[in-house]
């Protein structure tokens, strides 16, 4: 073995040489297995591009050659849109074509009065998640055809949708920026957030909250204590209806004061009360003004024998004889069926209740 010696100026010249050589780098081919990103066929413009986004970020940064871009994309689509990515893979060259292919297949681009409709018209139904809304309604705004519309624009455009909560609190002429206005929407929501657990903690059901009717929608009593829902209820029973003495005596008849019972069901106002078998009066009122009042003519009637007095509406769509008419009737031998109807009263509510319905002949004496 020879002993090679170097000078000073030789060896560091080596040295150099060999610092200056560098390791082959090994060639990474990566793939979209690693890839999380998924599209099963939704026609959203939004989800289509992001899900486009995602990809091309990822192939950039894993350095997919093109041709294994497409080869993998296959393990990013799912349902319908497997299948069609199935039928028009081998009509793909690029990669440009398979983004542009993805793009007119499942978000054509629509036109211009579509994209400013969804715009305009979706609006923010609750002051909360200002942020996640501001974001869907400039995707939307990015959908336009070119020229872009200004941030002045685009915010007049977002203020026509926002909630009037929010369009209330932060005033159109305070922003000048998407990020100046998101700022103080974060703000707002804080406020808002934290009034309505202030107000959950203080009105409770221990704390007197106001209780509200599912029936009638008044306040003050549930729908197991309604009276209204309990009267509906006797209407449409054929038979009468035993009342029942109320405990705290805040119902009572307004001509004897008997507690529990109203005036119209009180056994003994009504007990001398007896129906008129000769004289019966059929009588129609309606608002009129003062001047044609005296207009209105007074005709004799005669229903099935019984005589009595009428006046002539003309507007009325439906004639509802009386609870005294209808005792006379009965005392007369009149047959009456009991039928199914939607009732509408005084009070507005529509109901459904059983009717007595019946014929009888009508004779007008002029």
């Amino acid at each position: 073995m020879s002993n090679v010696s170097f000078t000073d100026d030789q060896f560091r010249d080596l040295l150099g040489v060999l610092a200056n050589r560098s390791p082959t780098p090994i060639q990474k081919i990566g793939s979209f297995a690693p890839c999380t990103a998924r599209f099963d066929g939704t026609r959203d413009t939004a989800t289509v591009e992001a899900f486009i986004s995602t990809i091309t970020t990822f192939k950039k940064i894993e350095h997919i050659e093109d041709s294994d871009a497409i080869e993998g994309l296959t393990l990013l689509l799912t349902g319908a849109a497997s299948v069609w990515w199935l039928g028009v893979k081998d009509e793909v060259s690029s990669w440009s074509d398979a983004l542009s292919l993805l793009r007119t297949t499942f978000a054509p681009k629509r036109p211009a009065y579509k994209i400013y409709e969804e715009i305009v018209c979706v609006k923010q139904t609750i002051p909360r998640g200002t942020e996640l809304f501001v974001a869907k309604k400039r995707a939307l705004m990015a959908e336009l055809p070119k020229p872009a519309l200004s941030t002045s624009q685009c915010l007049d455009l977002l203020y026509t949708s926002l909630h009037v909560d929010i369009r209330d609190k932060i005033p159109r002429d305070s922003v000048t920026s998407f990020d100046g206005f998101l700022s103080k929407a974060r703000q707002v929501e804080e406020v808002i957030a934290e009034r309505t657990r202030t107000t959950d903690a203080t009105i409770g059901p221990q704390s007197g909250k106001r209780v509200r009717c599912t029936y009638c929608r008044a306040f003050g009593h549930v729908e197991e204590k309604c009276r209204k829902k309990e009267s509906s209820n006797q209407r449409a029973t054929n038979t009468p209806t035993q009342f029942k003495p109320v405990t705290n005596n805040k119902i009572t008849c307004y001509g004897c004061g008997e507690p529990g019972v109203i005036r119209s069901k009180c056994r003994k106002c009504n007990a001398d009360t007896k129906v008129s078998s000769v004289e019966v009066g059929f009588y129609a009122l309606s608002p009129s003004l003062s001047y044609i009042t005296r207009l209105r003519p007074t005709v004799k009637i005669e229903i099935s024998g019984i005589s009595g007095l009428a006046h002539i509406d003309s507007g009325a769509k439906l004639s509802v004889a009386s609870h005294s008419l209808y005792k006379v009737l009965e005392e007369k031998g009149v047959l009456f069926t009991t039928e199914t109807a939607t009732i509408t009263l005084a009070d507005g509510l529509r109901r459904r209740q059983q009717i007595k319905r019946t014929t009888v002949p009508v004779t007008i004496r002029i």
